[in-house]
């Protein structure tokens, strides 16, 4: 029977990126727990937001952007983006007016009536924050 190998660092870093955002919490001399659910981005608005950024894409197709260019503006955009909300401290998934975050979430990752966020992939996977790029 073979053996898996895995490298401390690939280890620690999962761990830093669980704690990023938010999911898990390190307690010194204790371990590591889970602190909350990954965000879920109900397949309505992923749908929307796709359909968005095809737009974009084809106007930036007729505008003559190659498919390197359009990457790279895109690249620089987000880049903005993450710099001005790491400016202002706001979360990712931050909160809209009315107390709501995107998808209908409310604090805590619940929907009104106590409904869990429920956007899945076509094959029934739940959809996390990671599928927001795709």
């Amino acid at each position: 029977m073979g053996s898996l190998v895995i490298n401390p660092n690939t280890v620690l870093k999962a761990y830093r990126e669980l704690e990023h955002r938010g999911i898990a919490a390190g307690r010194p001399g204790q371990g590591t727990f889970v602190h909350a659910a990954p965000a879920v981005v109900p397949l309505a608005e992923l749908t929307g937001l796709r359909k968005s950024l095809l737009g974009w894409l084809r106007a930036a197709d007729s505008a003559g952007l190659d498919t390197d260019g359009m990457a790279a503006l895109f690249a620089a955009a987000l880049r903005d983006f993450d710099e001005r909300r790491a400016a202002t401290g706001a979360p990712r998934g931050a909160q809209r007016p009315g107390g709501q975050r995107p998808g209908g979430q409310r604090p805590g990752g619940q929907r009104p009536g106590g409904q869990r966020p429920g956007g899945q992939r076509p094959g029934g996977q739940p959809l996390g924050a990671r599928d927001r790029t795709a």
